[in-house]
Order: structure tokens, then C-alpha cells, then sequence
């Protein structure tokens, strides 16, 4: 027992304990301050010991406490002084090392969470374009359903043959040539800040057959991607090649619906090779490579998703052919009108479904990164046109043909459904919502037009390719600078969006006042040179293979059908009607 001189003495010590233990947690421990502590213990320990048993347990468990809280502070204490870098003196005070080591972390963490930003962004950016590239090359699907639907039965194999031809050959010849010549580069910073193709050049001079697209690093590994000045990853180069290979077969494959049911299968070979090889790639490379039309009057084009790019070649290049090849026959003979009908509507329509479906990947695709809230913004601004102009012209056309023949024209619709699509393509971006109303209407009207006049002028268009795709795809690039959402004429956004043109210096990045009429002047300019340019080779093609005496199928090969006549099996159809002998002799059945 404790004499009663004692108590005091006991219960002041614990107050001196308390005190102590609070000042040893508090941080900046000091290692001569450990040894005083280990003394305090000591000594402690060594009065515990003459207490009574229960008094000693409770002793020895604030010792045991005591004792961790004093190691811990020791091992922080040392283990802060072995990190200290070369050169700092030993005795910087602990807070100072704490707020250097955090400003230390803090910049190793901002640095490790923009690379993984970054990484991030990349990751997001490739899954959006290989998902509408998928959905581009989705609209081949639309089309061959499309066109196979709206000719004769006869000829239905031969048609889905073309499409699927056209989107083999563009793929090869777009690996080998198309893609250097479209988006190879090089190219150089312009005054601006922008990119440009270098020295002026017609068209990209490298990335022929995929080189580039890999790189071998220092241990010999593949790496398909390269790193920016700053280190971090930048977009592969393959991820564009997949999205603009669908976007450059579109052409070709709208070419086809012009001139299906009497061209040769190798006539329309060479054009598909020929259009994915140099001609369309030209086109790009001026417009969406950074080109001359890219930079024309200091304001450039403005082509958002292809209605000027994509569509005045293909509309261009379906008339050519329909010109130069001729009528099918009993095209325009009353007597025989009815041979000429849409042998299955169901497939006209699947196909004008896939193709809208597929649109919005053409369109919405090309802001070509999803990794910020304003890419994202102007995703959904996209495809809100997109579907407002294709309801308003489907809706108008089929409204007009009823006014016109007091009969439901299913197929017109359709086709008033695409001409709204390739109308507002060009402006998607640019344009507000109820401006793509309004464009698409006068797109339906355009559109119904050039078909009258397609039959008054005797030209066999099977799809009104040329109508859709060529007239509604000049309107569209006209419509995307007079509607453009900036200031009146004043200031123009064109092809930046929710961004004002005409930037004066880097530091001066106000709006440039009064480039309204300019811009559209611009565009004008773009849409010739298009029209000639497609037009004039185009002609010019398929004006060769006629004079050489490939164009067109004989006559036997007409009157009986493609299908029948060249290829196997002999129809698309077997409706159990019996056996029939092939014209041809199957292959082999291994």
C-alpha cells in the first residue's frame, strides 16, 4: 500500500505522464527527445513495481501504449531524414520536410494523373471512331439491301455483288494509296497555330501502305502509337485509316446504285479502283487533309461530314455513268413501265433504316475524338440534326408525291429520307435545330425536282443517286454557310463549331467581323472544283471503257438477267418454284 505522503506525488506523475504522452504524438520528434522518454519509462516502470497488482497491470498496459507511440515517432523521425535530398542540412525542421515531401507527391501525382488522363482520352477517343467506323461501314449493308431492292429481280445478286466488290477493292486500294495520298502528310504549323499540309502540296506524299503506322522501339518491341512533346499518347494512326476507309468506299458504293443492271462487273472495278485510289483521296486531302481548301480566303471550307466531300462526287459520278451508259432497257417505254417497279419493298426499306441507322456514325464520327464534354456537345448537336432534317424531308417528299399522283409512294420516301441526310451533313455542326428543318425541307424540294427532271431528260437512275447525293449534297454545302449559327454575316463558326473563325494572331483570338459573305463565297469555289473535278474523271473513265467495248452487259445478258447469265446460283431467290438449270456451270463442290 501507498503511504498517504505518497498520493499526491503518484497522482501528479500521472498527470506528467498524460501530458508527456500528448507532447511525444504531437510530430517532430527528435532522437534526444527518445532517450528522455526511455528515461521517464524507466523510472516509472520502476515505482510500478511496488503497487498493487491491479494498479501495476493498468501501469504496464500505458507503458506498452507509451512505448509504440514513442517507436513510431522515432522510425517517422529517421525514416524522413534518409529521404532528405543531397545537400539539405540535417537539421531542417520536421514540418519543413513534410510540406517539401508533399509538394514533392503533389507534383509526381498531377504528373502521373495527366498521363493516365491522357491514356484515358486516347482509350475513349478509339472506341468512339472504331464504333462509327463500324457503323460507316454498317451503311454498305444499308445500300446493297438499298439498291438490290429498288431494280429488277433479275438483277439482284449483281447489284449486292457491285456493293461488296467496290468495298474490297476500296479497301486494298485505301491501305496502299488511298490513305497516303488523303492524310499522309506531311505537314507543318501554320501562323495560326493550325495544322497544314506542307510546302502546298497536291496530296500526302507518305504513309503508302501502312508505313508509319507501327514503330519499333529501343528494345525492338511494336508500339502503334507515337507520344506528343509533352510525352503523352496521341491517337493511333491506323484509327483514322479504319474510319476514312468506310468514308472513301461510300462513294463508289453510291455510284453503284446509278448505273446497276446494265454495267459490266470489270467496268465498275476499274472506276472503284480508280475513285479510292486518287480520286476521292485528292478531295480529301484539300478539304478534310489540311489542304488548299482547307486555308482558301483565310476561312476555309466548311464540309462537316461530307456533303460537298462525299456526296457531290458520288451524285457527279452516278450521273456520268447513267448518261454515258444509257437507259435500260424498256426504261422509258410506257408500254413496259411496270418492269421497272422495286421488285422487294421490304428491302428498300431495311436498307433506308440501315443506312439512317449508319449515318450517325458518318456524321457524328467526325468530331474524331469523344474525350471532352464539348466533343460530346457537339456529338449530340449532330445527331440532333441529322435526325430532324431525315424526318422533315421523308415526311415532305412522301407528302409531295401523294399531292403529285394521289398514291402512297413508299420508295419516294426513302429517297427523301437519304436526301435529307446528305443535306444536312455539311452544316450538322453549325447550323441550329431549326435551321436543319429548314434546309432539309428545301433539300426535299430540290430533291423531288432533279428527280422530275431526271425522267424528262431520259436518264435511267434506278436509285436517283445523282438526285439525292449530287443535287441535295450541293444545296447541303451551300445551306452550311448561309445558316451558319454565328452573328448574321458578321462573324462565322463554320467547320469550328460552337467556335467563332478568323482568328487574327495567337494573341489576339477574338472573332474576325464581316467573313460571312466571304465564307460562303468559299464554299461556292469548293463545290465547283469538286463538281469538275469528280465530274470531268469520272466522265472520262467510264467514256474509256465504253469506247473500249466493256461499259455495258450484251444485250442477252440484259434481257435474261445478270444473275441468270453470270453468276451462281443463277438467282437470289429460290421461292420453291422448282429446280431450273443454271446458265452456268456451278464450281466444284469440295
Amino acid at each position: 500500500l501507498k503511504p498517504f505522503w505518497l498520493k499526491p506525488f503518484w497522482f501528479t506523475l500521472k498527470v506528467k505522464l498524460c501530458a508527456l504522452s500528448r507532447l511525444l504524438t504531437s510530430g517532430g520528434m527528435r532522437f534526444f527527445q527518445g532517450i528522455t522518454a526511455w528515461l521517464v519509462v524507466f523510472f516509472l516502470a520502476s515505482c510500478a513495481a511496488q503497487d498493487e497488482p491491479e494498479d501495476l497491470a493498468a501501469m504496464k498496459q500505458e507503458v506498452a501504449e507509451l512505448r509504440k507511440l514513442i517507436l513510431s515517432g522515432v522510425q517517422q523521425e529517421e525514416q524522413g531524414r534518409r529521404l532528405l535530398p543531397q545537400g539539405w542540412s540535417k537539421s531542417i525542421s520536421g514540418d519543413t520536410v513534410t510540406t517539401a515531401y508533399t509538394d514533392e507527391a503533389t507534383k509526381v501525382l498531377i504528373a502521373a494523373s495527366k498521363a493516365t488522363q491522357a491514356d484515358v482520352g486516347i482509350a475513349m477517343d478509339s472506341i468512339w471512331l472504331i464504333l462509327c467506323g463500324a457503323l460507316v461501314f454498317f451503311i454498305h449493308a444499308g445500300l446493297a439491301m438499298y439498291q438490290a431492292g429498288s431494280i429488277r429481280v433479275k438483277n439482284t445478286e449483281n447489284v449486292m455483288t457491285l456493293v461488296f466488290l467496290n468495298i474490297c477493292i476500296g479497301g486494298l486500294v485505301w491501305y496502299i494509296f488511298g490513305y497516303a495520298f488523303a492524310f499522309g502528310g506531311p505537314f507543318k504549323t501554320d501562323k495560326f497555330g493550325e495544322p497544314e499540309l506542307d510546302n502546298g502540296a497536291f496530296g500526302g506524299s507518305k504513309g503508302f501502305a501502312g508505313s508509319g503506322f507501327l514503330k519499333e522501339d529501343s528494345d525492338g518491341n511494336m508500339v502503334g502509337y507515337k507520344l506528343d512533346a509533352k510525352g503523352y499518347p496521341t491517337q493511333a494512326l491506323m484509327l483514322q485509316w479504319f474510319y476514312k476507309w468506310g468514308v472513301c468506299s461510300l462513294v463508289g458504293a453510291i455510284v453503284s446504285g446509278g448505273v446497276s443492271g446494265r454495267i459490266t462487273l470489270y467496268s465498275y472495278a476499274i472506276y472503284s479502283l480508280l475513285m479510292s485510289f486518287f480520286i476521292w483521296p485528292l478531295i480529301a486531302a484539300w478539304t478534310w487533309g489540311y489542304g488548299w481548301m482547307s486555308k482558301i480566303g483565310d476561312v476555309g471550307f466548311t464540309d462537316f461530314a461530307g456533303s460537298a466531300i462525299v456526296h457531290i462526287p458520288a451524285g457527279v459520278g452516278a450521273l456520268a455513268g447513267a448518261v454515258i451508259l444509257g437507259p435500260r432497257d424498256g426504261r422509258f417505254d410506257e408500254t413496259r413501265g411496270r418492269e421497272m417497279y422495286p421488285h422487294a419493298m421490304p428491302l428498300v426499306v431495311f436498307g433506308a433504316f440501315v443506312i439512317w441507322f449508319g449515318w450517325y456514325g458518318l456524321t457524328c464520327g467526325h468530331t474524331l475524338a469523344l474525350h471532352t464534354s464539348l466533343q460530346a456537345a457537339l456529338a449530340a448537336q449532330v445527331a440532333t440534326n441529322v435526325t430532324i432534317a431525315a424526318s422533315v424531308s421523308g415526311v415532305m417528299i412522301f407528302g409531295l408525291r401523294y399531292a403529285r399522283t394521289k398514291i402512297y409512294d413508299t420508295k419516294g420516301m426513302c429517297h427523301g429520307i437519304v436526301a435529307g441526310l446528305v443535306t444536312i451533313s455539311a452544316g450538322c455542326a453549325n447550323v441550329e435545330n431549326g435551321s436543319a428543318l429548314v434546309i432539309a425541307m428545301i433539300g426535299a424540294a430540290i430533291y423531288e425536282g432533279c428527280s422530275w427532271l431526271l425522267v424528262f431528260t431520259k436518264v435511267d437512275d434506278p436509285v436517283d443517286a445523282s438526285a439525292v447525293h449530287g443535287a441535295c449534297g450541293i444545296w447541303g454545302v451551300l445551306a452550311a454557310a448561309l445558316f451558319d449559327w454565328g452573328l448574321g454575316f458578321d462573324h462565322y463558326n463554320g467547320r469550328k463549331a460552337f467556335d467563332c473563325m478568323g482568328k487574327k494572331t495567337l494573341t489576339d483570338p477574338g472573332c474576325t467581323d464581316g467573313i460571312g459573305g466571304k465564307a460562303f463565297g468559299v464554299n461556292i469555289a469548293v463545290m465547283l472544283v469538286i463538281v469538275l473535278w469528280a465530274g470531268i474523271l469520272s466522265a472520262l473513265i467510264f467514256w474509256l471503257c465504253n469506247k473500249a467495248g466493256i461499259l455495258r452487259v450484251s444485250q442477252d445478258v440484259e434481257n435474261m438477267g445478270n444473275d441468270k447469265m453470270l453468276h451462281y446460283p443463277a438467282r437470289a431467290y429460290d421461292l420453291g418454284r422448282g429446280k431450273e438449270a443454271p446458265a452456268v456451270v456451278p464450281p466444284p463442290i469440295i
